[in-house]
């Protein structure tokens, strides 16, 4: 679902749910809305962002642009516990099965409870898409041809087990992901949604698994921390998006550490827990080496996944340039 199309299904639920209606407007390039109900007639500024995650709902909140209380955000889907977390943060929403949170007092829309009936045809998570098969998946992708190997190879290769790297192949075969060859040897298919699907999910399927926590340096220059590699660790999100492409001056820092050393790295670089901290720490969740420049960051699929999780619009454009530029050669 487009940008465009968010926008104008969760508009159209809204105004089905209740005696409003939202009148969008284009301000340059911006898109306002005029929320009129009752005696009400009120501007906010819109945020769209197709998928929103637990990871990704507090960086989204630390950027809204001030007046906050007159800024929407319009998303595909709203679970009942991320709506609690966004009343919380007294973020007014709407998203495309109807659910709403505007708390502009004494105006309070609550609608909660709508469910979003997927289209007929729609292909399930499935086994693959739980967090060991992501993990195996995102193996397979950094290592082309990798899936012609015996399956055990495989196994060691992406850190899961042996029945959980067969029952994975086996689903993404069905769902048309992988092809069984004359020459009995699997080859993955359809590489492109398969990593679409992959970036998508991962915020809430893989990444929650892995995650540390959010934390904040002593020196608020990020970039003191020195040798990351030699403490088991490389950049992702908007800190390698940077190095890649100098189209985005990272604010937000995403280091992956390997699970070892965790505490030594937080301790080597003075990491205190801070959950408005703008550094998030995930235990690394590969058991390769990939072979890319620079070896500092980590590989430019993970790195997109990271800045489509942001939700804000220039992560999203640099993402776009890191696909174009890193990925769609993979493909």
């Amino acid at each position: 679902m487009l940008e465009f199309d968010v926008l104008n299904t969760a508009i159209a639920k809204f105004k089905g749910n209740t005696d409003g209606e939202l009148q969008p407007i284009l301000n340059g390039k911006e898109v306002q809305l005029i929320l009129k109900i009752e005696d009400y007639d009120i501007m906010f500024n819109v945020k769209v962002v197709q998928h929103i995650s637990k990871s990704s709902v507090s960086i989204l909140k630390s950027r809204l642009a001030p007046p906050q209380d007159l800024l929407l955000l319009v998303t595909r889907y709203v679970s009942p516990e991320l709506m609690e977390i966004l009343r919380n943060l007294n973020i007014n929403f709407i998203d495309t099965a109807g659910n709403a949170f505007i708390k502009l007092p004494p105006l309070y829309i609550n609608i909660q409870g709508k469910r979003l009936k997927e289209p007929e045809g729609v292909i399930k998570s499935g086994r693959a898409f739980q967090p060991a098969g992501m993990q195996l998946i995102f193996t397979l992708i950094c290592n082309p041809r990798l899936e012609e190997n015996p399956l055990r190879e495989i196994a060691e290769y992406s850190g899961v087990g042996l029945t959980t790297v067969q029952k994975t192949l086996k689903d993404l075969e069905k769902q048309g992901f992988l092809a069984f060859q004359s020459n009995k040897k699997y080859k993955l298919i359809n590489k492109g949604s398969l990593i679409k699907k992959w970036t998508v999910l991962y915020p809430e399927k893989l990444k929650p698994k892995y995650f540390v926590g959010r934390f904040k340096a002593d020196n608020n220059n990020i970039f003191d921390i020195k040798d990351i590699l030699n403490m088991g660790a490389q950049w992702g999100g908007e800190t390698a998006a940077s190095m890649l492409t100098n189209y985005i001056r990272p604010a937000f820092h995403t280091i992956y550490v390997d699970s070892n050393r965790i505490g030594e790295f937080l301790l080597r670089n003075r990491l205190r827990k801070d959950p408005a901290g703008n550094i998030e720490i995930i235990k690394r969740f590969w058991n390769f080496n990939p072979d890319y420049d620079p070896p500092s960051i980590v590989h430019p699929i993970l790195i997109y996944a990271d800045l489509i999780a942001m939700g804000d619009q220039r992560d999203i454009e640099t993402a776009n340039i890191i696909y174009e530029r890193k990925i769609a050669g993979l493909i």
